[in-house]
């Protein structure tokens, strides 16, 4: 993990602050999707055959959102 990486994950609360190596563990969210839940339920949008942005509106984000949690989905699958 680069210093701006890991300065954006302590920005955005999935790291402790301090960050220390026995410390950086992601933070569970409670209230925000996993990578995994975003992605499973865009593909099974993709597989009734919506388009980026009929799923965008249906997920209640944006179309960049959309294409950005389809890219994170990509690279941990």
């Amino acid at each position: 993990m680069t210093g701006i990486e890991h300065m954006v994950a302590q920005m955005s609360g999935t790291l402790p602050l301090p960050a220390c190596p026995a410390a950086i563990e992601p933070r569970v969210s409670l209230t925000r999707p996993s990578v995994f839940e975003r992605g499973a339920a865009i593909e099974e949008l993709r597989a009734e055959g919506l388009t980026t942005r009929q799923i965008a509106e249906r997920l209640g984000v944006s179309r960049k959102s959309v294409s950005a949690w389809e890219s994170q989905w990509r690279k941990v699958q």
